[in-house]
């Protein structure tokens, strides 16, 4: 049981609430900091923040929990092998951006596990779900009041359905879907009556968002992570406050399915309408607000029979087993592994039982580590593996599906690291939820919302969506988060350690950084370009070359700037040094044709093309017109 002196003031509590949903809100609606230069510049600043903190010996700290050292071991353990594969990695700048990224992850863990502990878990939790229910309310905007927003067809995925902001609509759903065991949390955990209504109000908006995104996966992490909730929190006020939120959620996903245009097409519906969607859902909000409130005053105090609870769940489970016998399970696997790959929808697909090509994409994912199952082939490695061997004619970066990925590209090794670290944290969290009396409700919350993140990780790219990795790594830390009690290692035997754990912080800042600036001087170099500025296009190209040696990205620009200026032979050296750093990339191959053509190496040139074909066989580029 925490002690009251160990809690935090209600001023302070209020202040890491704003400030972790600030930071979540700034990574989801940036497009879910996708992009490189987003997520690198994080890292970098996460990093110099940590060797700050870390290094300063008066800062006190809070003393780890085993589990939280095991996990980070095993996370940094993870991030090392990522580093190590660059040495045998068909490409070195994309294992090294793989690398980047993972350095990104193990950052947001350790701030978690040097700058929390258990009595700060409730506001950091709280925090996270300011950040998902603003950007789901952001979300939910853009569609009931489109004028002010991007248009769906800007997404930049698939996106005909509701993606902003993250920008993929999977994305965005599973976004809100992780928060709903963390308001379920929140309501049930406040002290105050209006404090309890008031967090179940946005329950109906991450359901609308959830049905307009048109994902299934949104819809599973959201029964995921509140059924998690409720057995490991164990309490009949959880209970009710979930089968509320599922009642209103599933009005508000009627409600808002009842428009099929709302999906894909705004604009196309008419003003009252939207207004009327948004009045639904509204009214559905305060409904289900005030039926908890005064339900919570009625069975005050009242304590069922355990009996009753194992009714409860064991109708629950013949309700499952029922539907799922229903639903032709055997008929829905053989749609699921069909190979056919249906066009993006702007309508409801929840009942559509394909797999959108992740059966492909995962089984090339199988097929890669098996020629090199100890190893993998290299971190970023995939991406050429699909080219050159995927069985669909489309174009895919990611297995969708981290830990297959992860075995293709790492190897058992790999995987092995990865699967541990979360299987650690998930075991140490779900018995800290069933045995501790204070806190348990924070484990069960934090567990349960983490496991509908490692279930969304294992068929979709949540790992390569910042804004939702970051919160599955912080719901990691939270998870693992050290006990209450004195802080440790201000200083004494643990100051050696706590200044080598600074400088290792300032080595993984200086990569991070170093990738920054060269990611930078590469798009000045693009912008020069556009501008017609050639002497600035080749001078920023040359300082990215400086910065990233090992990439073959700087020799492209290089290359294509030359061409451009028509100096074929400078052109067909930076495409060579491009080539000898990535010879797995097929559109360098494409380039250097093109280049060989200009210089008259005819030969040379069909080589090179064959080689492009060889390495992208299925592309249409290469399709041979209809005799």
């Amino acid at each position: 049981m925490e002690g009251r002196s160990e809690q935090p003031s209600r001023l302070r509590r209020a202040a890491l609430t704003f400030a972790v949903g600030s930071v979540g809100f700034w990574l989801a609606f940036d497009g879910g900091s996708y992009d490189l230069l987003d997520r690198t510049a994080a890292g970098v600043l996460l990093w110099w923040t940590l060797a700050l903190v870390v290094a300063v010996p008066w800062i006190p700290l809070p003393r780890p929990s085993r589990a939280g050292l095991v996990v980070g071991a095993l996370l940094l353990a993870f991030v090392a092998w990522t580093g190590v594969s660059i040495t045998w990695a068909a490409s070195a700048e994309r294992a090294f951006i793989e690398l980047d990224r993972a350095a990104l992850y193990l950052a947001i863990y350790t701030v978690t596990l040097v700058l929390v502990n258990r009595a700060h878990a409730p506001a950091w939790l709280d925090g996270l779900a300011v950040a998902i229910v603003g950007t789901t309310l952001l979300a939910l905007a853009s569609r009931l009041a489109p004028g002010p927003f991007p248009s769906p067809e800007s997404s930049r995925f698939l996106s005909t359905t509701l993606s902003y902001p993250l920008d993929y609509a999977n994305a965005l759903a599973i976004f809100a879907g992780l928060g709903f065991p963390l308001v379920l949390r929140a309501a049930v955990a406040s002290r105050h009556p209006l404090l309890r209504s008031a967090w179940l109000l946005p329950v109906p908006a991450l359901a609308a968002v959830i049905a307009l995104a048109s994902s299934r996966g949104g819809a599973m992490v959201a029964v995921v992570g509140s059924s998690g909730f409720v057995l490991l929190a164990r309490r009949w006020s959880v209970f009710a406050a979930a089968l509320s939120a599922a009642i209103a959620s599933a009005v508000a996903a009627a409600i808002v399915l009842r428009s099929p245009e709302l999906a894909g097409a705004p604009l196309s519906t008419s003003t009252g309408e939207r207004a009327g969607i948004a009045l639904a859902l509204v009214a559905t909000a305060l409904v289900l607000s005030a039926g908890f409130a005064v339900g919570s005053r009625l069975v005050a105090g009242v304590r069922p029979p355990r009996a009753l609870g194992w009714a409860v769940a064991a109708t629950v489970l013949l309700l499952a087993l029922a539907g799922t016998v229903a639903a032709d399970p055997v008929d829905r696997f053989e749609s699921f592994r069909s190979p056919e790959v249906p066009a993006p929808s702007s309508g409801n697909d929840f009942g559509s039982a394909s797999s959108t090509g992740r059966w492909q994409h995962w089984a090339a994912a199988v097929e890669q580590w098996q020629t090199a199952p100890a190893i993998g082939r290299g971190a970023g490695s995939y991406e050429a593996w699909w080219a050159e061997h995927g069985s669909l004619p489309i174009f895919v970066r990611d297995a969708h599906s981290l830990y297959l990925e992860t075995l293709g590209e790492l190897g058992l090794v790999g995987a092995v690291l990865l699967v541990t670290a979360f299987g650690v944290a998930l075991v140490a969290g779900a018995r800290r939820a069933l045995t501790a009396d204070g806190p348990g409700m924070t484990a069960a919350a934090a567990t349960a919302a983490f496991l509908a993140f490692a279930l969304a990780a294992a068929f979709d790219w949540m790992w390569e969506m910042t804004a939702v990795g970051a919160v599955g790594m912080a719901l990691l830390g939270l998870v693992t988060a050290a006990p209450p009690g004195p802080p440790g290692g201000a200083g004494g035997r643990l100051l050696p350690l706590r200044l080598a754990a600074g400088v290792a912080a300032l080595v993984f800042a200086g990569a991070q950084a170093t990738l920054l600036l060269g990611e930078h001087e590469l798009r000045q170099s693009e912008a020069a370009v556009r501008q017609e500025d050639a002497e600035a296009a080749v001078a920023h190209a040359r300082r990215a070359r400086d910065l990233l040696p090992w990439a073959a990205s700087p020799r492209l620009q290089l290359a294509l700037v030359a061409e451009e200026l028509g100096d074929v032979e400078s052109s067909r050296r930076w495409i060579r040094q491009a080539l000898a750093r990535d010879e797995s990339d097929w559109r360098l191959w494409l380039v250097s044709a093109r280049i060989e053509v200009r210089a008259g190496e005819i030969a040379t040139a069909r080589r090179h093309l064959d080689k492009a074909i060889e390495l992208n066989p299925r592309s249409s580029l290469f399709a041979r017109p209809a005799s």
